[in-house]
């Protein structure tokens, strides 16, 4: 299948190897979860509900990539053509023992196979940043390394003070060439959380009780 080809490709460019070298035998199968969603908001009837059965498993790959992939089925229909929703699979792997970690998810819309969306996460554990990036590309192993086309970037940078916990969020939604900033500081059990763009600021205080 294209997203099978394409987590591969992902995959071998995390580690950073060919596919020659040896690779652990696949984890045990996970059981199958079953969650319900509403439709459209529509709580009238037992049509609005929308049952879906989602699978996953890891395993192993070469050069300590650890790789997971599922598939999501939907659980009301008995066309075997609409029965598969959603495939998707994530290669991760933890670099110069364990301070960097980068990895990456393909999902695949199956009832439209034309478009694949992915998610690129990296980290400095070290210095407490990460980088967050959205995008997708066409599904086809010839356009999908000139193809990619990112929608949104954010970054997070986290301090700790004094035993309390303040990050910095910058957030741009290319699509809509919209910015903002998320700044939360959470001290034991008040979070105040403060959202700023150059049309609009909110603030959130939220404290356990």
């Amino acid at each position: 299948m294209k997203l099978i080809k394409l987590l591969s490709a992902a995959s071998l460019s995390i580690a950073g190897v060919s596919a020659g070298g040896p690779s652990a035998p696949p984890a045990a199968s996970t059981r199958p979860q079953l969650s319900i969603t509403i439709r459209d908001g529509n709580f009238t009837d037992f049509d609005g509900l929308e049952p879906t059965i989602t699978w996953e498993n890891s395993q192993q790959l070469p050069n300590e990539v650890d790789f997971r992939y599922g598939i999501d089925l939907s659980a009301r229909t008995t066309n075997l053509a609409s029965l598969p929703r959603r495939i998707w699979g994530r290669a991760s792997r933890r670099f110069a023992a364990d301070r960097y970690s980068l990895s990456t998810r393909l999902d695949m819309d199956v009832q439209r196979m034309d478009r694949v969306d992915f998610q690129i996460d990296a980290a400095d554990e070290d210095n407490d940043l990460k980088l967050t990036m959205f995008g997708s590309a066409a599904a086809s192993l010839k356009r999908f390394a000139t193809s990619p086309r990112v929608s949104h970037v954010e970054f997070t940078k986290g301090f700790d003070n004094d035993g309390n916990r303040i990050t910095i969020n910058p957030r741009y939604n290319v699509n809509y060439d919209h910015m903002d900033v998320v700044m939360t500081y959470d001290a034991d059990d008040t979070l105040i959380t403060v959202t700023a763009s150059k049309d609009d600021q909110e603030v959130t205080i939220s404290q356990q009780l």
